[in-house]
């Protein structure tokens, strides 16, 4: 994943996380840390089978042309398939909400069976579960919980 091209830069942040719900390995990516500058061998080197142009705030055509932009300087491995990400896809509000209905649920239910799991050692200082269940809460209250955003995906598809 590439959040710039020229020179190129990693992704960061929440990236490689989303790369791995997918069901992916973000390589050159780190989470939780800021996208950081690579040189070319190092591309090159990480062997990628796909390299997703994704420029913050860039709709297709421009990172389209960045896309194209890349893959003619020869610097990509020959193998790697090569993706552009459209920043202002019409059903990104739905695609998100979609997302975080599933993603709510489970994370609650999971940060929930990690409480279970570790029995009273999950609501003390030496285990950390109990901060993320505590994350899990207050993201449904800050970003909607799942019933918010399944209502949302009904009202975008006039259900």
């Amino acid at each position: 994943m590439l959040e710039w091209t020229d020179p190129p830069f990693s992704a960061g942040h929440w990236v490689p996380d989303m790369v791995a719900t997918a069901g992916a390995t973000c390589v050159l990516g780190d989470a939780g840390e800021r996208s950081r500058p690579l040189d070319w061998d190092e591309l090159t080197e990480s062997a990628p089978e796909v390299i997703v142009v994704a420029p913050c705030g860039y709709g297709l055509p421009g990172a389209t042309d960045l896309a194209v932009t890349l893959q003619r300087t020869g610097r990509l491995p020959a193998d790697a398939d090569l993706w552009a990400v459209d920043a202002d896809a019409a059903d990104r509000s739905l695609a998100s909400s979609m997302a975080k209905a599933y993603v709510s649920d489970a994370y609650r239910k999971v940060a929930g069976d990690g409480i279970q799991v570790h029995g009273g050692i999950g609501f003390t200082w030496e285990h950390d579960m109990h901060l993320y269940f505590k994350r899990a809460k207050s993201s449904e209250v800050t970003l909607g919980d799942a019933t918010y955003h399944r209502e949302l995906v009904a009202q975008a598809l006039d259900l």
